[in-house]
């Protein structure tokens, strides 16, 4: 009875850690902060204006095609979904947004979603929610919020980008659409849904995987620390980049400290394989494919001691 009383509170955990980094859950955090604004509404309606525009305009021939399916198959609430990610995921180039919104759209060409995005956010710019910036440095727009948020909201910006490891044992893979989150729904195949099949994958080894067990050495974290100097020394290559990168190592330092929070015990990280079979562990912050430091803090929850006779 004990032992069924600790899984189920385990379980409850996982469900609670999963709702709270959801996607889903920041968006709707963003959301509600924005619908405080005074000019909200007036925003939205300016919005719906320059789309409906674009909609009716004349252009080339491939392009009049992808406007006339984005017409007839308009996602629901388009526009402030995009305009709500561009506040939560900005900061960022301006292709990299394009890569974060195109799932909106769910077209049958990535190729058509990153144009059509691209489009969007152009056409969007000037209502004061974010401005795109020419970055020389990496020959590259970036796309910036313009929108002051909440502390507590940027708090969770900074810190639910990505899920950590599960603290419960992942669900088994019968079919590689099934997930091992137990409310996000997921794919056995790493990479954009378009490369995605339902051919015969290698799920036995994925379910073998995910049922490894992992621990946080915690001496090892106590008495080394990250060099997170060299961590951005080898991420940028321009000096106009640094601040933006010491921002984010700041940003990751907190994430850190909010994972080692959540995995005081066994805990463990869901894998996919790409359309070649190769095999990735998921997660960012907590990867035993990342760089050495990385590597060097985790532990088998499982090993047995080595000895020389």
């Amino acid at each position: 009875n004990l032992n069924i009383t600790n899984l189920t509170k385990v379980y409850i955990m996982q469900t609670k850690i999963e709702k709270m980094y959801s996607k889903k859950q920041l968006l709707s955090l963003v959301r509600q902060d924005l619908e405080t604004l005074d000019n909200w509404i007036e925003i939205l309606i300016k919005a719906e204006m320059i789309f409906e525009e674009y909609l009716n305009g004349s252009y080339y021939d491939s392009k009049n095609k992808r406007i006339a399916n984005l017409r007839d198959n308009r996602p629901k609430d388009l526009i402030e979904i995009l305009l709500t990610s561009c506040v939560a995921y900005g900061n960022n180039t301006l292709v990299a947004m394009c890569a974060i919104c195109a799932n909106i759209l769910e077209k049958d060409d990535n190729r058509d979603e990153y144009l059509t995005i691209a489009e969007l956010l152009a056409i969007f710019k000037d209502l004061g929610i974010y401005r795109l910036e020419r970055d020389t440095s990496c020959d590259s727009y970036m796309l910036v919020p313009m929108v002051m948020l909440e502390d507590d909201v940027i708090d969770a910006i900074n810190t639910f980008h990505y899920l950590p490891p599960m603290v419960c044992r992942p669900n088994f893979i019968r079919k590689n659409t099934d997930s091992p989150w137990l409310t996000v729904p997921s794919h056995s195949m790493a990479g954009h849904r378009l490369g995605r099949h339902d051919g015969n994958i290698s799920l036995d080894i994925i379910n073998i995987q995910n049922q490894k067990g992992y621990m946080l050495d915690k001496w090892f974290i106590s008495n080394f620390e990250d060099d997170h100097e060299a961590n951005i020394a080898h991420a940028i290559e321009y000096d106009s980049d640094r601040a933006r990168f010491v921002e984010a190592q700041r940003n990751h330092l907190k994430q850190l400290d909010a994972i080692y929070e959540l995995l005081t015990d066994v805990f463990y990280i869901p894998t996919q394989v790409d359309t070649r079979g190769r095999v990735y562990t998921s997660g960012y912050h907590i990867n035993p494919q990342s760089y050495e430091y990385k590597k060097a803090m985790l532990n088998l929850s499982e090993y047995c001691q080595i000895t020389i006779n």
